[in-house]
């Protein structure tokens, strides 16, 4: 084998391992709950063709600034993406780079 393959599949290795021990401390980390405001929401959209039909994989986030002035950009799902304008103000709960929940507590213009 030539050494410019070992040295492909070394550094294939590396980042399969640095991915994975950053998704377990994402699970390990401990859930930890912030006052915070969205300020600001964007989703990224990725077209897939399965077969002969034509979909669209939609990710949704939200960015989050807590009370210390923390910026956490979290992945959102549609219900809480389409209920929090930026602006909204309420309870964070995250786990790591996970969003565990978000009860929000005033909505702006109301």
């Amino acid at each position: 084998m030539a050494w410019y393959v070992s040295v492909f599949l070394a550094v294939v290795a590396l980042c399969a391992v640095i991915y994975a021990v950053m998704g377990l401390r994402s699970l390990f980390a401990k859930p930890r709950s912030a006052a915070a405001m969205v300020c600001k929401r964007y989703r990224e959209e990725f077209p897939m063709t399965v077969g002969f039909v034509r979909r669209s994989r939609k990710e949704r986030y939200l960015e989050f600034v807590t009370e210390e002035g923390k910026k956490l950009t979290l992945a959102a799902g549609e219900e809480l993406y389409e209920q929090c304008p930026a602006g909204t103000k309420g309870t964070l709960i995250w786990q790591g780079n996970i969003l565990v929940s978000f009860e929000p507590e005033s909505m702006p213009g109301k």
